[in-house]
């Protein structure tokens, strides 16, 4: 088994992990400054994230290395490891997700190892994409507050912003959203996603970018707290009148700021905290 561990910018380090995964990688880990250093390593520096893909092979493993090199500028380095069976200590460590009614769980995980919540939505997806799968505040306080406007809202329109894995998307279509749109710069994100809709048998649309004059009645939006500030004039255009926007991938000294740039187009509603992580909910008044 050979290990290829690389610092990439934060910002393309769920593009880095898919790229592993692209060429070769049986599971990708991803470590940022929020994550719990393993024992005897430090933590992630600031604005950095750290990508670890394992390989069967090292052909394939150096191959992975100088497609990461081109793309990052990054300088991967590569480990061999004892051999062992890597496919049953991948799956030990991954752990079912639950957020309200929405369960997360692994492929390998039955219904009878981990049942569904009563009426709620069951999501499985492969923990190594790294696009998202429920385990970081951010997505789960998405997941949480998709789970509270369905409920309230049967039917409504849903546009994911920044989809990744599209695990947002998903959930929404399990619980019974109308039209939901999402959308994604990045083609191997929106391969990714595509993937997982085919698996967990869920039909939304997948672009490149927001539709044109559409409007929705719930936006989610898990991006970068600058990227969330760049977008703030589009992503306030395209909520319904009465309709709630939810941005996430906000740290706690970065919600003023972001509140108060969406603040001139919206109303807050309130705020979730997890793990000095911040998810600001607004609308749009009628």
């Amino acid at each position: 088994m050979i290990v290829l561990t690389a610092s990439v910018p934060e910002a393309v380090a769920d593009a880095a992990a898919g790229l592993l995964h692209q060429h070769g990688a049986s599971g990708v880990e991803l470590r940022d400054r929020d994550s719990l250093p393993p024992p005897g390593e430090v933590s992630v520096a600031v604005g950095l994230a750290e990508v670890r893909g394992y390989f069967d092979l090292p052909t394939t493993a150096e191959a992975a290395a100088e497609v990461l090199r081109q793309a990052t500028g990054a300088e991967p380095d590569l480990e061999e490891l004892p051999v062992e069976d890597w496919s049953s200590l991948w799956k030990s460590h991954f752990k079912p997700q639950r957020r309200g009614r929405i369960l997360v769980v692994a492929p390998w995980m039955g219904e009878a190892d981990v049942p569904t919540p009563h009426g709620g939505a069951r999501i499985v997806l492969e923990p190594g994409l790294a696009f998202g799968t429920g385990d970081h505040p951010t997505t789960g306080q998405c997941l949480e507050e998709v789970d509270v406007f369905l409920q309230a809202h049967p039917e409504a329109s849903v546009l994911d912003v920044g989809t990744g894995s599209g695990i947002l998307a998903i959930a929404a279509r399990k619980l019974g959203a109308g039209v939901t749109v999402a959308i994604d710069n990045d083609p191997i994100a929106l391969r990714v996603a595509r993937e997982n809709a085919l698996v967990n048998r869920t039909v939304f649309d997948l672009r490149p970018e927001i539709p044109k004059g559409a409007t929705f009645d719930l936006v989610l939006a898990n991006i970068l707290a600058n990227t969330l500030v760049e977008l703030a004039p589009i992503l306030s255009r395209v909520i319904a009148s009465g309709g709630r926007l939810v941005l996430s991938g906000i740290l706690e000294d970065q919600a003023e700021e972001v509140e108060r740039v969406y603040r001139a187009f919206l109303v807050p509603r309130s705020r979730r905290v997890e793990a000095n992580w911040v998810c600001l909910i607004l609308e749009k008044q009628v």
